[in-house]
């Protein structure tokens, strides 16, 4: 691994105005950490309001992947901003001081590292961790939610806290897109935050409540009777609760919208019994569907929908065959159901109508109070 002096970026021209902000061209320096470098870069700063700064590196000869979310952009832009921006390599405990680690931009790799003006950082989340600040001891933390141990790192995203104090940001694909929420105060920070990402839901009360679940394949409901025999043993000895759950057990085969009729046949009146009872039932969906039921009316109106995932057009017959048997464009694999299954594709309406209009059909036969989507 060359040292940092011979990693990252130098300035290739000059800065270049826009209505926000401004663009720095960089040229790639030194020679190429992996087998793919992306030579020419983009930085572009957009000075968005006195709170907020946005920083952007994206290669300048053809576009990459970006996350397509909304965001709630300031209308006006800063007029006595918090912060002072500065391109420089000489400039001691700022913000963001990449001199430790260099900028490393390849095709499937992307990593930069900042040292830090101090050691109290809080609030990096996704993440259980071991105290409220977060610890400068190299522990590598993951950024991609699996429901599966964690045994194997495949994360494409990672974040990593060293003793200098220092802070390394690797990805393996898109680009370096980066949010500076000045405040000053933690809970302006929030504040700023949220109105730049949307606010949270605010959920019912209820849900704050205590709630009782059981895990489907080591520890779950044998049939509606051990469901109600679990609840009734939490009421007899006076422990709090308030919501209980079906795991997907209770599904047909765990095919989504369906119910398995002889183990969970009466789960419809079992939940107007809970709520008569002053309590609350979630279900659980995984939105994963069982290709091979010819009678599955979930599954057909997706594909009247056209609401999976698929293929890219001009994808290889090959890649079709083995992944998919070579019958399909959709994109399938195997999750809980018995056979293979197809996936939502939640950017189009047409899913979002079909998925919609399934969780109502559901609902008239199950009439719970809130869903579990894993």
């Amino acid at each position: 691994m060359p040292p940092p002096s011979a990693l990252g970026y130098v300035i290739a021209g000059a800065k270049v105005p826009t209505e926000t902000g401004f663009k720095v061209p960089l040229s790639k320096l030194g020679d190429p950490v992996f087998q793919d470098p992306i030579v020419n870069v983009t930085f572009e700063v957009f000075i968005l309001a006195d709170h907020l700064l946005r920083v952007k590196l994206y290669d300048a000869s053809e576009s990459r992947f970006e996350v397509p979310i909304v965001l709630n952009l300031p209308s006006s832009s800063a007029s006595s901003p918090l912060y002072e921006l500065k391109l420089t390599s000489e400039v001691p405990g700022d913000v963001f001081d990449t001199s430790l680690g260099g900028l490393i931009l390849e095709d499937q790799f992307l990593s930069v590292t900042t040292l830090l003006p101090s050691k109290n950082v809080y609030g990096m989340g996704e993440n259980t961790h071991p105290s409220f600040r977060t610890q400068m001891d190299g522990t590598v933390w993951s950024l991609f939610a699996r429901d599966q141990w964690p045994e194997v790192d495949i994360s494409p995203t990672d974040y990593q806290f060293l003793d200098y104090p220092s802070l390394t940001y690797r990805t393996i694909g898109g680009i370096l897109d980066f949010f500076f929420v000045l405040g000053p105060e933690p809970e302006t920070v929030t504040s700023q935050y949220t109105a730049l990402i949307g606010r949270p839901v605010m959920p019912p009360y209820w849900a704050l409540g205590f709630q009782l679940s059981r895990l489907y394949f080591m520890y779950g409901y044998e049939d509606l009777q051990h469901m109600k025999d679990a609840m009734n043993r939490t009421l007899q000895l006076d422990i709090p609760i308030d919501v209980q759950y079906a795991d997907i057990d209770h599904m047909d085969r765990q095919k989504d919208f369906t119910l398995d009729e002889e183990k969970f046949g009466g789960l419809g009146a079992y939940a107007e019994e809970l709520h008569a009872s002053g309590h609350r039932f979630i279900i659980i969906l995984d939105p994963a569907i069982n290709l091979s039921e010819s009678e599955y009316p979930t599954h057909a109106r997706a594909l009247a929908a056209d609401a999976y995932i698929k293929w890219p057009e001009g994808t290889d017959q090959a890649t079709l065959d083995y992944n998919n048997g070579g019958g399909s464009s959709m994109m399938l694999a195997y999750v809980w159901p018995e056979n293979r299954t197809a996936f939502p594709n939640w950017h189009k309406q047409a899913t979002q109508e079909w998925w919609t209009k399934e969780i109502r059909l559901f609902h008239q036969k199950i009439p719970f109070d809130g869903l579990w989507i894993v």
